[in-house]
């Protein structure tokens, strides 16, 4: 093993190339560095002996996969594809302060599946509060209701998330919850708790599609996180 001594090393130009003969390793003050690259996507580690290697990164965080910021738009699509080809176990919609055109609306969610968004053969309950002694429910087959009676007055808007599990899973029904904080027509603040699925066929889901039952969307961000349980 050879031992270089110096006050700093300077690279003229360009980078800096360590490269040890035969199987050597580099050890960069006390820590040891692995001999080849890792894979991708992977983390460096150390065992706290002065030792790095590469691993895969732990399972069960987030991951940040596509942002759309709303402006004046009739739908919001997610259908990026490392999304829905079974890289992550569930997916889950962050909805802020989203703002509807039209007044006394409801905020829909719609799945892809067989290269078309459907609109027929959902299976969903929401269940809404908007005073402390209301309580209501909704239940639809046209779409997932994520809020429904939505006000679009000063200061009103949306904010929640909606969570997809298993999206590239065949051959069970695809299970959609949601969870929303929320202003209705009579400036009521409420809730809104929902849960169900798409139940026309238990293929593949290919997107998701954010939409009012009338009217644009004034405003708002909708960001897609995926997470692996495994």
């Amino acid at each position: 093993m050879s031992t270089i001594i110096t006050d700093a090393v300077t690279a003229l130009s360009g980078n800096l190339a360590l490269a040890p003969e035969g199987s050597g390793v580099v050890t960069i003050d006390g820590l040891t560095y692995p001999a080849a690259d890792g894979s991708a996507n992977q983390l460096m580690k150390t065992n706290g002996s002065g030792v790095l290697s590469f691993v895969d990164a732990p399972s069960g965080g987030l991951t940040l996969i596509a942002s759309t910021t709303i402006s004046d738009d009739a739908t919001i699509d997610f259908e990026t594809t490392a999304a829905f080809d079974g890289t992550f176990d569930t997916l889950t919609f962050e909805l802020s302060r989203i703002v509807c055109a039209s007044n006394n609306t409801d905020f829909i969610m719609l799945v892809k599946t067989g290269g078309a968004y459907v609109t027929s053969s959902y299976e969903h309950l929401l269940g809404t509060s908007v005073t402390a002694s209301s309580y209501a429910e909704k239940d639809s087959t046209d779409g997932i209701y994520i809020a429904d009676n939505l006000g679009n007055d000063t200061g009103e808007s949306l904010d929640g998330t909606v969570t997809l599990h298993a999206p590239a899973t065949t051959g069970r029904f695809n299970n959609i919850i949601s969870l929303i904080a929320y202003m209705d027509t009579s400036a009521d603040t409420g809730w809104a708790l929902g849960g169900g699925c798409f139940q026309g066929a238990t293929t593949a889901i290919q997107g998701v599609r954010f939409k009012q039952a009338s009217g644009n969307l004034t405003s708002g961000k909708i960001t897609m996180y995926g997470k692996k349980t495994s």
